[in-house]
């Protein structure tokens, strides 16, 4: 996750943390090998403990106040919605979400209502609506 600042250099497509889907195999190379990069503030580890992003959305909604700000992403390999709360290059990784399901989570996004919307990736899958308990 990076926090995006004017004239800053992420690295991309020379500097990476990614790894193959699946593997501890780097992709590129390491932030901390480039000079002149910004590193992100926020990375998930390779491998089986690892977290291939799909889809992923900042809510702004007023649905979930508590979540304003959040990132949502869908997590293919874990089967769960990941959710990162930020504050300035702070990042905590929260509880995930919806991980009792065993769905593979394609994408996610709020409508104006503030409604978040998550895709499975999965013949005949449900498209599922958070709703505030």
């Amino acid at each position: 996750v990076n926090v995006l600042e004017a004239g800053g250099d992420y690295g991309w497509p020379v500097a990476s943390e990614a790894c193959n889907y699946g593997t501890d195999d780097p992709v590129g190379v390491s932030h901390a090998d480039r000079e002149g990069v910004t590193a992100p503030v926020h990375v998930w580890p390779c491998g089986g403990d690892g977290f291939p992003p799909s889809g992923a959305t900042i809510y702004d909604g007023d649905a979930f106040p508590s979540w304003r700000g959040d990132l949502f992403a869908g997590n293919l390999a874990g089967q769960y919605l990941g959710r990162l709360s930020i504050d300035g290059r702070a990042v905590d990784e929260r509880a995930p979400l919806l991980a009792d399901q065993g769905w593979r989570v394609r994408a996610v996004a709020d409508d104006p209502a503030g409604r978040l919307y998550v895709a499975i990736d999965a013949e005949s899958a449900p498209l599922v609506r958070l709703s505030p308990a």
